[in-house]
């Protein structure tokens, strides 16, 4: 068996190379506002081949360790004082 080295260009190069040759032919307005454009069918097909990973928003971290914090205050007061405490029952039936 051989061993092929596979040498296709992924998009990431071919947006690179097209971006070199921008920066570094003298080229004109038109030129440079085909490749403006260009540039941009390149960024939409990378965009649909793997598309960006939106960050969590601050807002959804926040309220996820809200959560996860009034469920360990739960846990523990059930732990200290079983018979006692009704806490579990502010706890939703899916957790249980």
């Amino acid at each position: 068996m051989s061993d092929a080295i596979d040498t296709t260009p992924t998009i990431d190069d071919v947006i690179d190379a097209h971006m070199r040759t921008m920066t570094e032919k003298d080229i004109k307005y038109d030129e440079y506002h085909q490749m403006i454009q260009d540039l941009d069918r390149l960024a939409a097909c990378k965009e649909r081949i793997a598309p960006a990973k939106k960050p969590l928003s601050k807002d959804a971290i926040i309220g996820a360790a809200a959560s996860i914090a009034g469920i360990l205050v739960i846990v523990a007061a059930e732990h200290a004082t079983p018979l006692l405490s009704k806490a579990f029952s502010f706890v939703p039936k899916v957790i249980r």
